[in-house]
């Protein structure tokens, strides 16, 4: 994914928060929001791998469950 070039027009829900409220007020999740196409990138970036982490995550339950079902199913037969 290349930077956005100096065309690109940020959307308004990442300027809802103005340069001097940021300057001085303390964090808050609203603070946060990306401002530049750089921390556009990085904050698309950060998703990106935390979706991903998440469907890896989901994916290793599914098959360990998958896995205990079978080995389940294994002992049902043997013992019959």
């Amino acid at each position: 994914m290349a930077l956005a070039s100096s065309t690109y027009s940020t959307p308004a829900i990442y300027l809802n928060a103005s340069v001097q409220n940021r300057e001085y007020a303390t964090t808050t999740a609203s603070d946060m929001q990306p401002m530049t196409a750089r921390e556009q990138y990085w904050a698309t970036r950060a998703l990106r791998a935390e979706a991903l982490l998440a469907a890896q995550e989901s994916h290793k339950k599914e098959v360990k469950t998958l896995e205990h079902v079978q080995e389940m199913k294994l002992q049902v037969c043997h013992c019959s």
